[in-house]
């Protein structure tokens, strides 16, 4: 769909859940709390669809005093095509387990919520100069996979499946340690706009 929304110059995913506990996610040796677990796949998603992030400025808070990671970030990102990208991610969203997003392009916008939970909860909503239109998504069924939308509880298997195949027949991985230093790098800029209380422009 992206091409009939023209350029893209905005971007904003939010990714919430409601998480009130207090367990092993949030202790500081896991080297980061939401923004690692769940702003991760934002930052996936920002730069397979907006391209290469060039700076960003970030608060990341702990709201819950017994967690010593963050439990709510949000991230301003400039990317090097000129477009701006607004990333939230927080244990405090009680609507429900999905990715809510927003691209705006120079000819229309593209609506879209997405839950690997309840691919039922899953929609996406297009509008162009000819109006809106609701887009008819094809769910896989309860016991199928499908490699763009494995579900939740089958994805670690498949990936884990998949990492073996590369390995034992020499193959190239879907998705390899580039895009994987990328959101990295990304999500360490962002710690360090908070830690230093301004813009980080990347590479680093």
């Amino acid at each position: 769909l992206l091409p009939r929304i023209g350029e893209v110059f905005h971007i904003d995913f939010v990714f919430g859940m409601y998480r009130p506990e207090v367990t092993w996610r949030h202790q500081s040796l896991q080297g980061g709390g939401v923004l690692r677990e769940l702003g991760s796949h934002l930052v996936d998603l920002a730069v397979h669809w907006a391209g290469d992030v060039s700076a960003v400025s970030a608060q990341n808070r702990i709201i819950s005093a017994p967690r010593e990671v963050e439990d709510y970030s949000v991230n301003l990102l400039e990317f090097s095509s000129g477009a701006t990208g607004y990333l939230s991610c927080n244990y405090f969203d009680r609507r429900s387990r999905a990715i809510f997003g927003n691209l705006i392009g120079t000819t229309g916008q593209i609506l879209w919520q997405f839950s690997s939970y309840d691919p039922q909860d899953s929609c996406v909503t297009l509008y162009t100069g000819s109006g809106k239109d609701e887009v008819l998504l094809d769910m896989p069924g309860e016991n199928d996979t499908d490699l763009v939308y494995p579900g939740h509880l089958n994805s670690f298997a498949r990936e884990i499946e998949h990492f073996v195949d590369c390995i034992l027949n020499d193959k190239e991985p879907l998705a390899g340690p580039v895009e994987g230093s990328k959101a990295i790098e990304i999500i360490e800029a962002s710690y360090k706009s908070t830690k230093q209380r301004e813009r980080i422009e990347l590479p680093a």
